[in-house]
């Protein structure tokens, strides 16, 4: 619910590198037990206006949701690409990808294939990315295993 909650984001100047490398971090012992692998490229500065802790906690979601799309372990790859104007965060797992119906029904509330999920995680990013301006995709990356994309304005310091 916090993450969700109706206030508008809370908004200050953070780098989504360092965010994400602060998360990865955290979650460092959760995904060695599960045997997964994260591996993060991230590196010019990536500045975003944002709410910290609730892009933090998309942040980590996704995380989560790539390495229990693993249950055997595997790799996570997640990559930051500033461009001009907007960043890409794109965070890859190894797994079996999405089925066409986890394609089709991408941010439907209560909608999810894994067992005791409660499928609210990936419609609470969606709503989160978007009150920053941002998008959210998702897709099967071609080398295979899912592929989450988000798409945020970068931070105008003029």
């Amino acid at each position: 619910l916090f993450v969700a909650r109706a206030a508008p984001p809370e908004r200050r100047s953070h780098d989504l590198g360092e965010m994400l490398t602060a998360v990865a971090r955290r979650q460092k012992p959760a995904l060695s037990h599960a045997g997964s692998h994260l591996r993060i490229e991230a590196g010019n500065p990536a500045l975003i206006a944002c709410d910290k802790l609730r892009i933090e906690q998309v942040i980590r979601n996704l995380i989560v949701n790539a390495s229990q799309a693993m249950p055997d372990g595997g790799e996570i790859m997640a990559c930051v690409k500033p461009g001009e104007e907007r960043v890409q965060l794109a965070i890859r797992d190894s797994g079996t990808g999405f089925s066409a119906e986890a394609l089709d029904r991408f941010g439907e509330p209560f909608f999810s294939e894994r067992e005791g999920g409660m499928g609210i995680g990936l419609t609470l990013a969606r709503e989160v990315v978007q009150a920053h301006d941002g998008s959210i995709q998702v897709s099967n990356a071609p080398e295979g295993g899912a592929l989450v994309t988000i798409t945020l304005p970068l931070h105008s310091t003029s």
